[in-house]
């Protein structure tokens, strides 16, 4: 009956201390697993796009080219940056969790020692461990046999009682272990994100001298326009080949929906959405759909999509569902998402930095995708947002809600 107190007391404890305060430190400790080899496969990219950049050393380039390897560079230390401080906090939420199970253990350690002291005293005192005596005194054999079996189970109790205390101790330690190696995981990341950010400073301040070079020269200018033409280029091909793959991805899609269907949700077409769709982000519509003069070079291009001013890391959301079928680096937009919405449709989100989805993912309307930065812009931080019905491109504006 005791065994069973200590074993109630031992799992009610650690219930509380687990799921109905959140998270239990396992499943934060895969968390932080899960962050370890996103950061690993991120540094795995930063040292090969340190290696191209030696490679150009040796080859013929041009600030423009410079600048696009010192962006590319900017962009992977703010994504490792944001891992770092991803894992601080989750360290630091183990970190709390790992205290108060300690504590917990502790307080049940310190109870259990007690009974067991108690127990010891009164056995003592009451002399019950003449257990001869105890059997001399029997009556007849059946007497003599529930003796034996009592004894034999207060023996075994003790003994129980014993080994779950010194299991017990033995977990305290390496709980306390567990502590002391997470406060240094939190000691090191510190410092991690303190070098990156001088890191950072450093090419930041590289990147503002080479924008301004290459703002004095109209040659570069030029090719740098030439260079937008070619990525928005890309950004239709890269749809066109997206096309190819249309029933597979809009089988995905509708599974995806299935899984989330409930009596009061109701997922429209994306086609049924014009006029209504939320906003990408929070800002002001800075650049318009269409052709437009370029105000330095005074030649006239194209606008394939509208570009949003806003505040520095402002959200960037999905403005509908569905699946995230690109993720790559454009010269002149810099970091590009490309998501597909079910149908031919298809939505880009350009000049943005802490993507926080994966090819292939399915995202909600409304959730946060990533953070605008000023990755492949000049003009400070903007989002370039895009609708595409197949190979047609839309103007966003007839699409968003007023």
């Amino acid at each position: 009956m005791k065994i069973f107190l200590y074993a109630f007391i031992l799992f009610l404890v650690f219930f509380r201390s687990t799921t109905l305060f959140g998270e239990t430190s396992i499943e934060i400790e895969k968390k932080i697993e899960q962050q370890t080899k996103d950061l690993r496969q991120l540094e795995q990219e930063i040292i090969q796009l340190q290696k191209r950049m030696e490679n150009q050393k040796s080859k013929e380039t041009n600030l423009l080219d410079e600048l696009e390897a010192t962006e590319m560079q900017i962009s992977l230390l703010r994504q490792r940056l944001s891992y770092l401080k991803r894992d601080l906090q989750l360290r630091q939420d183990l970190l709390q969790k790992l205290t108060h199970e300690l504590n917990q253990s502790t307080t049940v350690k310190d109870t259990l020692l007690e009974r067991y002291r108690r127990r010891v005293i009164r056995t003592y005192k009451s002399h019950q461990d003449d257990w001869m005596h105890l059997l001399f005194e029997a009556k007849d054999i059946n007497q003599l046999f529930y003796r034996i079996k009592y004894i034999t189970a207060i023996n075994q109790s003790d003994r129980k009682l014993f080994i779950h205390i010194r299991e017990l101790m033995e977990s305290l330690e390496s709980q306390r272990k567990a502590i002391i190696a997470e406060r240094e995981s939190i000691r090191r990341n510190i410092e991690a994100q303190n070098q990156q950010e001088k890191e950072l400073a450093a090419l930041r301040n590289d990147r503002k001298k080479q924008l301004n070079t290459i703002r004095r020269d109209g040659k570069l200018l030029a090719q740098n326009l030439k260079d937008k033409e070619n990525s928005r280029d890309q950004i239709q091909q890269i749809i066109q080949n997206l096309q190819t793959q249309r029933q597979k991805r809009l089988a995905e899609l509708e599974r995806q929906r299935a899984l989330r269907k409930s009596p009061d949700k109701t997922i429209k077409k994306f086609s049924e959405l014009k006029g209504k769709m939320p906003w990408p982000v929070e800002g002001k519509i800075s650049t318009r759909f269409g052709r437009y003069k370029d105000p330095i070079l005074n030649i006239y291009t194209e606008n394939t999509g509208i570009e949003f001013r806003t505040a520095k890391n402002a959200e960037v959301t999905a403005v509908m569902d569905g699946l995230v079928t690109y993720v790559t680096w454009l010269r002149g937009f810099g970091n590009t998402i490309i998501i597909h919405h079910g149908e031919d449709f298809y939505t880009v989100y350009s000049h943005i930095d802490g993507i926080s989805v994966r090819e292939n993912e399915y995202v909600e309307s409304g959730q946060q995708i990533a953070i605008v930065s000023d990755s492949g812009s000049w003009d400070g931080h903007i989002l370039h947002f895009e609708i595409w019905d197949s190979k047609s491109k839309l103007n966003p504006e007839q699409w968003l809600r007023k």
